[in-house]
């Protein structure tokens, strides 16, 4: 047998490999005398913690016609505990700096919220509802959702590539030995040189100024990682669109090239799609064939959605243009090559029912000695049903335990019955290949879609154009005319990138290139392997389980803070009692004229009079039922404080003063922009006989939107320390809590 027949020399990297034939190629070995290895050639595959071998092996034909070649697939362990303990230090830092990045997002989006009720005038604190702010502030949320999801994918990968050791980092074309070097100098090398020198200086705080160094290097690296990222994803859209658009040229400028990769991708978006779901019947012979009519009349009861039905419209035809023939359109998976089959040895339930499209996201294998069993496929059809209608009905439990009442919950019961019946409309294709399973069919099943309309780049640009600045320009001026600066600037940076990756997504401009392909404009087989590898990595970021992940959990915060607003809502319009006294609204004290209690001289109670640590006017010997007074109001209208006052303690005894207070927080508020933001409401007492004295009554939680002021003030620490208690060793981060904490609020 020739040596060009040989199978080793036959295999073929694929560029879904992390290295791949960019280091593991050329590495072959042969037997010597002064090595015990087999004989033949090895190929080696470096693995997370391990290396996987194919080893060439020679046996003796059976029917004694010369030897006989084959493959041995083996895979040995490749790393030590020491190297292992390393990794797990440089990934707990990088989850200590993910989850920093993820309270500010959340924190973001609780101070947006609390800003809306504010302007919607649901406060006690507030002035009448002012709609054009709130507007302007709702306007502002979807960007800042997509911004914080894709920041925190880019975190995603970013620990999850510290953990692997960085192989997703070497695709950029990154030297090995630098990417190691740079590692080490973020991760341990600047943090260790720190510990030295404040060791050295015989600082107390030694520690905490460490800690704040090799948060600061690690996340200084990850915006490094999220840059690179970002630059490879629009050199990848400027090689994909001279591919897919015969107007553009690779000489083309940049700004023609970015033109066109925007309203090419946007045309593909905004595109009406039609999604079918097929079966593939395979013959006795092997051969197959497709049957489409069927699957149209069975399988496909809403191939086309409500948006793509509008596309296909008479008065939309001028916006809309009909595709001569269907387009097909590929997921991400599809065209990267990368399609998963369910078989009976991969199925599980809880991988499937965690994975987006469930066991329809790959496709099941219903035949043969890898097919899935009936009672496998029946506890997937059952667990998407069960599993569902546990998280309608949770939702629905909290719904109900926070109180909503009346319109508000026949709404939200409404959302959630709509939101079952659609997941158990979703079951119908389970069906069909539990069908395929007991019948015996040789099936495959599968989806497929297709563009069916295209929009008109005179659409495109005027879709971009409202987005831009509804979504984009408005918010941040908004934020700019309010003093903001610190939330101007980083919606600013964040609004732009976002929007830019949103428009120049490699990974949807791949949608009508069809599976496998990649660009190929070299003679150098390495450097082309090298190219494909970092494509096929890098697309997969543009519409990655992460940032689906990311998005629904911030989506569920959303939709938290609306019940939260609405609930609040609910409270300041129904909880307004009068006052058949005074007239007031919203107080929660009534006085009774003529009610005492007595005391009892031989049973004294000391704790009814405060003896001690109270100095104020004619306080000096007060009792607790005042305190319990000057407590509850707090609570009270501003038109009816002073006249409580008047007549609990007396006329002018006791007195009001909501100008000073006023004056204080317009003052604090010229000095420190963000203190205009504060939802405390607190009163200043003071008392006539004793100028140099006064009392300060703080309004405590009473509503619904006081437990998101609570949350405004205390969440942020309450989340530093459940990452701190999550995280193994997450103590050693005490130190930093308080300043991390600090640097959360620079937005509010």
């Amino acid at each position: 047998m020739t040596a060009k027949n040989r199978p080793i020399e036959n295999i073929c990297d694929d560029c879904s490999l992390w290295g791949g034939a960019s280091s593991e190629v050329e590495n072959r070995f042969r037997a010597s005398s002064q090595a015990s290895w087999p004989t033949g050639a090895f190929r080696i595959y470096d693995q997370p913690g391990a290396q996987l071998i194919l080893e060439e092996t020679v046996d003796s034909s059976e029917d004694g016609n010369g030897e006989r070649h084959g493959i041995k697939i083996k895979q040995t362990v490749a790393t030590t505990y020491g190297l292992s303990f390393l990794k797990a230090t440089y990934s707990l830092v990088a989850v200590f700096v993910g989850g920093f990045l993820f309270i500010l997002g959340f924190d973001i989006l609780l101070f947006l919220f609390i800003d809306l009720a504010k302007h919607l005038g649901l406060t006690h604190n507030s002035a009448a509802a002012d709609i054009g702010p709130f507007v302007l502030t709702l306007l502002s949320v979807p960007l800042w959702v997509y911004s914080l999801s894709m920041g925190m994918t880019f975190v995603t990968r970013f620990i999850i590539d510290t953990f692997n050791g960085h192989p997703f980092l070497r695709t950029f074309g990154i030297d090995v030995v630098v990417t190691d070097w740079m590692a080490f100098l973020m991760y341990l090398g600047i943090p260790v040189v720190t510990i030295i020198i404040t060791l050295f200086q015989k600082r107390d705080d030694w520690w905490e100024i460490s800690l704040i160094t090799w948060f600061s290097t690690v996340l200084i690296f990850w915006s490094f990682f999220s840059a690179c990222v970002f630059v490879f994803e629009i050199r990848e859209c400027f090689e994909l669109i001279c591919e897919v658009d015969d107007t553009i040229g690779k000489n083309d400028s940049v700004w023609k090239k970015s033109f066109r990769t925007i309203i090419y991708s946007m045309g593909i978006r905004l595109s009406g799609k039609r999604s079918t779901y097929h079966k593939l019947k395979y013959g006795g012979n092997g051969s197959s064939e497709n049957s489409d009519v069927e699957s149209e009349r069975i399988n496909n009861i809403c191939p086309v959605w409500p948006y793509s039905l509008v596309t296909q419209l008479e008065c939309c035809s001028r916006c809309f243009k009909t595709e001569g023939l269907p387009k097909p359109l590929y997921t991400i998976n599809q065209a990267r090559g990368n399609m998963s089959f369910v078989t009976k040895s991969t199925w599980s339930l809880q991988r499937l029912f965690c994975r987006c499209g469930g066991i329809l996201s790959g496709i099941p294998v219903t035949f043969g000695e890898s097919g899935i069993t009936e009672q496998q496929m029946n506890s997937t059809i059952a667990c998407k049903l069960l599993g569902s209608l546990l998280i309608v009905l949770l939702l629905a439990g909290a719904v109900v335990w926070l109180g909503v009442e009346g319109a508000s919950l026949a709404i939200f019961l409404l959302i959630l019955c709509v939101l079952f019946i659609t997941i158990a409309a979703s079951t119908l294709p389970l069906l069909h290949v539990r069908d395929d399973i007991v019948k015996g069919n040789e099936t495959l099943r599968f989806w497929k879609m297709n563009s069916i309309t295209r929009p008109t780049d005179m659409f495109v640009v005027v879709f971009i154009g409202i987005q831009v600045l509804g979504l984009y320009i408005i918010p941040l001026a908004y934020l700019g005319a309010v003093n903001n600066d610190q939330t101007a600037g980083l919606y600013a940076s964040l609004g732009f990138f976002s929007l830019v990756r949103h428009y120049m997504n490699p990974s949807i401009l791949l949608q009508e290139r069809g599976p496998g392909y990649f660009i190929v404009d070299s003679d150098d087989p390495q450097k082309n392997w090298n190219k494909k590898s970092r494509f096929y990595h890098i697309v997969q970021l543009g519409s990655d389980d992460a940032r689906r992940f990311w998005s629904f959990l911030y989506g569920f915060f959303i939709l938290v803070f609306v019940m939260i607003v609405l609930l609040a809502a609910n409270d300041f319009t129904t909880g307004a009692v009068e006052d058949q006294n005074y007239g007031f609204t919203d107080n929660p004290l009534t006085l009774l004229s003529g009610f005492e209690y007595p005391g009892q001289p031989h049973l004294p109670y000391p704790t009814c009079r405060m003896k001690k640590g109270v100095n104020v006017g004619d306080l000096q010997d007060a009792s607790l039922s005042d305190f319990a007074f000057l407590s509850a109001l707090a609570y009270a209208t501003e038109d009816g404080v002073q006249v409580y006052l008047d007549e609990w303690f007396g006329t002018n005894v006791a007195m009001n003063n909501p100008n000073v207070v006023n004056t204080f927080k317009q003052t604090y508020a010229d000095q420190n922009t963000d203190f205009d933001h504060t939802v405390v409401a607190y009163r200043l007492i003071t008392f006539p006989n004793d100028p140099d004295a006064a009392l300060l009554t703080i309004k405590g939680t009473s509503t619904i939107f006081d437990v998101m002021a609570d949350a405004q003030l205390w969440l942020s620490a309450t989340l530093f320390q459940g990452l701190r208690g999550l995280l193994p060793m997450g103590g050693i981060f005490t130190p930093i809590l308080r300043e991390l904490t600090c640097r959360v609020f620079i937005g509010e």
